[in-house]
Formats: C-alpha cells, structure tokens, sequence
C-alpha cells in the first residue's frame, strides 16, 4: 500500500467522525498533490487497487467521489470504534476516591463527550488504546489516579504514568506520587 492510499483511506475513516474537515483536507491535498485527473485524489490503477484488494467498495459502482466511497473491514480493523473505547476507558476509571475518611467523585464529565474526547486523544488508533488501558491498570494497581477523569483525559496523563510502569521515568513529585488532588 502507498502512502498516498493510506492516506486516502484514513481520511476516510475520519470523514466518520468529521466529514467537513475530512473533505477539506482532502481538497488540500489534492491541491497540493495534483493527479493526472484533477477531479480525484490518486490515480485510477491505485484507487482500482485498493477496492480489488477489499480495502474500499464503492456504493455505486459508477461514482468515484469521496460520498460514494465505503472503507473496508481490512483496513477498519486497525482503527477502535470511538463509543466502544471511551467504555472501556471510562469503565476502568475509579468513580470514587475516598480519602481520609470523605468520598471524593471521580466521574463528573458528560460520557458523550469524554468518548469524543478520548478518540480524538487516541487518534482513534487501536494499538495506543491497547496502551492506554494498560498506563490505566498499572495507575490503579499503583494507587496513582487521583484525579478527575476529566483532568486525566485532558492532561493525557497516562503518557507519564506509561514513562512510570516502562521504567523510563520515576514518579514525580505531586500527584503521581500520591499526594491528594481529587481535581
């Protein structure tokens, strides 16, 4: 697969979520990297390619724009769905913290929204959610979330913790290493 192909079929999987910018980076693109036929995004033997190969059918056999266009399970697979991650996620977190004797919530944001936010953190990549659950088992074994899912989810806090549980960094001083925050 070429890069060019790649890219075509991730923004693709990004028209999902956001089509408008999907499309307009896909104008961008086609501006900037003109093809023997300015009305596509590649050239026909790559774009052939990718459909014979089961990366891409199209809806209507006759059309070629991007609308027409359906991404196949073969590439799809790479990818994890945004509302089946941000569960995940969200159900691993602690929804209380309880310290010196109080009940301190955890989960105070709008679920919706932190699963929008959380794939757009991951960039919808199924191998870095893979590892976010993990920086996340590692946090609570260690007794290291002590904060609101929110300020987690904002602050991608498990880029420190994964430096923690891989060796690659020592807890620092404040939150990671136990102190109060419950913020």
């Amino acid at each position: 697969m070429t890069q060019q192909q790649f890219l075509l079929l991730y923004l693709l999987r990004w028209k999902e979520h956001d089509k408008d910018k999907a499309l307009e980076l896909i104008k961008l693109y086609k501006k900037a990297f003109p093809t023997d036929n300015s009305k596509n995004f590649m050239g026909k033997e790559q774009f052939e390619d990718l459909i014979r190969r089961g990366f891409m059918t199209r809806i209507d056999p006759n059309r070629t724009d991007v609308d027409n266009l359906v991404i196949g399970e073969k590439f799809t697979h790479i990818f994890v769905d945004e509302y089946e991650a941000g569960n995940e996620f969200w159900d691993k977190y602690p929804p209380i913290i309880t310290s010196e004797g109080r009940n301190y919530p955890m989960k105070m944001m709008d679920k919706n929204e932190f699963r929008r936010l959380y794939w757009k953190a991951i960039k919808g990549n199924k191998e870095e959610h893979e590892e976010v659950l993990k920086d996340l088992d590692y946090a609570i074994s260690k007794n290291l979330v002590k904060g609101k899912i929110e300020n987690f989810l904002k602050s991608e806090q498990w880029l420190e913790i994964r430096k923690i549980r891989l060796g690659t960094s020592k807890p620092i001083q404040g939150v990671l290493e136990g102190e109060k925050d419950f913020g």
